[in-house]
């Protein structure tokens, strides 16, 4: 006797009706299971060979390497590529099929599932370098760099703003974290002094280390443009004697309602002796009625002697 699964087999499968029906029917059971009149399409031509040969290959189609890979997507890909050479067959079932002789086995109704082998081609990276992983690769951050203000016009050329002029920059407007004795407190630090009587011929502090300063007070809204600056004045002929600094960090502030700010960068005099004049010029200019030069490296003690350069108006 055939078993259910058969005669669903022979009343649905228009393979199976091709192939199998013979003029005998089998107790109504069509009439029951089959009532309708149905047709079929039947693909020809493909069959099981239309396959995609690995589990990337809808990944990589999707990505339009049907076109750019096509010698190796068409042959290993084709089911993703709609490759396929199919062509169609219409099939009409009728209301009740009559069945052949019982079969000693029932392997010819179902296709065998085509077994995968373990040397299973798999398809090469696409030429265009995407790693075939199914998921797009996340595009570089390319972060936005800071916009600095272009130099204006009237800063092509600096001019001295005056601190070795007391009656600009008078002595209560220069101070100090700390000064060596009073024959080194910060009005000694303006370009050009000398060292006599009354002074060692500069600003020097009293501790050697990188929280010392010289902080000089301009007028509000001054845009300045850059420094002069000079070591310890000396009678000393050797050089590696005398006092200087040799780098040097830069805060500001714009007002006395402004909090300080720092400057990233570390600046170099370039000086080798202490008698020697440096001019730095600042890249971006500095709009601000507080300096305050913090020195970073210096040569036996820190002394400076500092002039302001602030923007020439044209």
């Amino acid at each position: 006797m055939h078993t259910l699964l058969q005669l669903i087999g022979y009343c649905l499968n228009p393979l199976v009706i091709d192939k199998k029906i013979r003029n005998y029917q089998i107790n109504n059971f069509c009439s029951i299971y089959a009532p309708f009149k149905t047709s079929f399409i039947f693909l020809a031509g493909g069959g099981g060979s239309c396959r995609d040969l690995s589990t990337n290959c809808p990944s990589w189609a999707s990505r339009g390497e049907c076109n750019r890979n096509a010698g190796y997507m068409h042959v290993n890909c084709k089911l993703s590529c709609n490759k396929c050479s199919t062509t169609t067959k219409k099939v009409t079932t009728k209301r009740c099929y009559t069945l052949p002789p019982p079969a000693t086995t029932t392997t010819d109704l179902i296709p065998p599932i085509p077994e995968l082998t373990t040397t299973q081609i798999v398809p090469p990276i696409p030429p265009t370098g995407i790693p075939p992983t199914g998921i797009p690769p996340i595009p570089p951050t390319t972060g936005t760099p800071p916009i600095l203000p272009p130099t204006p016009a009237d800063c092509k050329t600096t001019e001295k703003y005056g601190v070795s002029d007391p009656s600009i920059v008078t002595d209560g407007m220069m101070t100090s974290s700390s000064d060596d004795s009073r024959w080194s407190t910060p009005k000694f630090g303006r370009l050009g002094t000398k060292s006599d009587d009354k002074s060692v011929g500069a600003w020097c502090a009293a501790y050697q280390d990188k929280d010392q300063f010289l902080q000089i007070q301009i007028e509000e809204g001054t845009m300045v443009g850059g420094l002069l600056i000079q070591g310890r004045d000396t009678y000393e002929t050797d050089t590696t004697l005398h006092k200087f600094v040799k780098f040097f960090k830069l805060a500001w502030k714009k007002d006395d309602q402004t909090p300080w700010a720092d400057v990233d960068f570390v600046f170099t005099t370039n000086i080798s002796d202490g008698k020697s004049e440096k001019k730095i010029e600042f890249e971006v200019p500095i709009i601000a009625k507080y300096l305050k030069i913090i020195p970073d490296e210096w040569q036996h003690q820190i002394c400076m002697r500092v002039e302001i350069l602030k923007c020439k108006k044209v």
